[in-house]
């Protein structure tokens, strides 16, 4: 009985780590003889990655069906309903924006999340409504992903990457 026990966690354990190694090979694509493996995986172990691929399937599946630059969403004016109402806090920020997946074919990951400033200038927070007296710009982080070439191999490239807005003043 005790052998039986052990076979079948042998087997179970060098399954899950079977796997588990797919798993990370469906989201890398790079064939097992690259040299790039190592760092497509430290690649997919980066935060912002690890991110994106943790958005619910709500989320991702409407963050799919959007397209960068085609949204409709436009600077709201922040009256009592519309704060009590909207529970995205990205929405309700003095710099609101909305974040869409971008997907790009040659690149790994293939979907990265950028944020679009929803206002031009601030949001003032005794009326509510967008000021000229800031100014909303987007907040820019670099990201190191693996982008494919014209022969097909993987280089390791740093991309930026929009993850939000913040207001700042004019100068």
């Amino acid at each position: 009985m005790f052998k039986l026990f052990l076979l079948v966690l042998f087997v179970c354990v060098c399954y899950g780590n079977e796997v588990r190694y797919r798993r990370n090979e469906k989201r890398c694509r790079i064939p097992l003889n690259s040299q790039n493996r190592k760092q497509c995986r430290s690649i997919m172990k980066q935060a912002y990655v690890q991110y994106s691929y943790k958005l619910s399937r709500f989320d991702q599946s409407a963050l799919k069906n959007s397209k960068m630059g085609t949204s409709t969403a436009k600077c709201p004016t922040m009256t009592e309903s519309y704060v009590i109402n909207e529970n995205s806090p990205t929405a309700r920020s003095t710099s609101p924006y909305v974040t869409e997946l971008v997907y790009d074919n040659k690149r790994i990951p293939r979907y990265l999340p950028q944020s679009k400033c929803l206002c031009s200038g601030c949001i003032a927070s005794s009326n509510g409504r967008e000021t000229l007296v800031g100014k909303s710009v987007p907040l820019v982080a670099q990201i190191k992903v693996m982008r494919r070439n014209k022969t097909n191999s993987y280089s390791v490239v740093t991309e930026d990457v929009t993850i939000g807005c913040t207001c700042v003043l004019n100068v």
